[in-house]
């Protein structure tokens, strides 16, 4: 790659140029998580999404830990919880369930929400089904909500078959 000097590119860059995530450093990333401008923490949700997609635990639990950390400021949370959405795991999962169960939906919320469900229904069918299932079973949702984790339901290939007695 020019710009390169021979045996001077760093191991998180490959030889075509482009970023490996599984070796990119994370120190600067985390601190710009923290950045109060909205540009970079933006950037850096997406960044640390593309590495715990890659097998970067670390960077899903840094997610995770923002999702607390920014817990009272829905358009700082946004980008979190679009980002915990390529963490594929239990805890994402039940950390985006618990903002479904936590924020009342309202005119104000309902985007916020929406980026909620979007990111829960991103991760692996197999980890989500039984949720989404429970999430619709839920009598203190909405009717409009249960109808949308229905919807999510009859979108995973096969679960409406296996669960024919469950409509």
């Amino acid at each position: 790659m020019e710009g390169w000097r021979k045996g001077t590119r760093p191991d998180w860059v490959t030889p075509d140029g482009s970023l490996d995530p599984r070796k990119f450093p994370i120190d600067g990333v985390l601190r710009q998580a923290l950045d109060e401008d909205a540009e970079r923490f933006r950037g850096a949700c997406s960044v640390l999404a593309m590495m715990a997609g890659h097998e970067r635990r670390e960077a899903g639990v840094f997610l995770l830990g923002l999702l607390s950390f920014n817990r009272d400021d829905l358009k700082r949370l946004a980008p979190v919880v679009r980002a915990l959405g390529a963490f594929p795991t239990r805890e994402a999962m039940d950390a985006l369930t618990a903002e479904l169960r936590r924020i009342p939906s309202t005119r104000s919320t309902r985007g916020y929400l929406n980026a909620v469900l979007e990111a829960l229904t991103s991760l692996p069918d197999d980890l989500v089904c039984d949720r989404l299932a429970e999430l619709f079973a839920d009598k203190s949702f909405s009717i409009g909500w249960r109808r949308r984790f229905q919807g999510a339901l009859e979108r995973i290939e096969g679960y409406r078959a296996a669960n024919d007695d469950y409509w």
